[in-house]
């Protein structure tokens, strides 16, 4: 049920309907808040939607979560370095 959520989410954002996938995965993350994948489409998601700070956090959060993974570094100074 979890993957079939994500693949949901991940429709969503293909259909760039971000708020609908920011609500999906929020609700994904409550059980799994470590979860790298989730919180990087958050952070695509809410940079998107505008909300800088709280894409800012969540690409933080899946550095951190992370170990330090350099997909996640690129993902976090893309959300910086994006001109909203």
């Amino acid at each position: 049920m979890k993957n079939a959520n994500v693949r949901h989410a991940k429709s969503l954002i293909a259909a760039k309907q971000y708020l609908q996938a920011s609500t999906v995965l929020e609700t994904l993350l409550q059980g799994d808040h470590k979860n790298v994948e989730l919180l990087t489409c958050l952070s695509l998601c809410q940079s998107l939607l505008g909300n800088k700070l709280e894409a800012i956090a969540a690409a933080i959060d899946a550095v951190r979560f992370s170990g330090f993974e350099h997909a996640c570094y690129v993902s976090l100074f893309s959300t910086l370095d994006s001109n909203d």
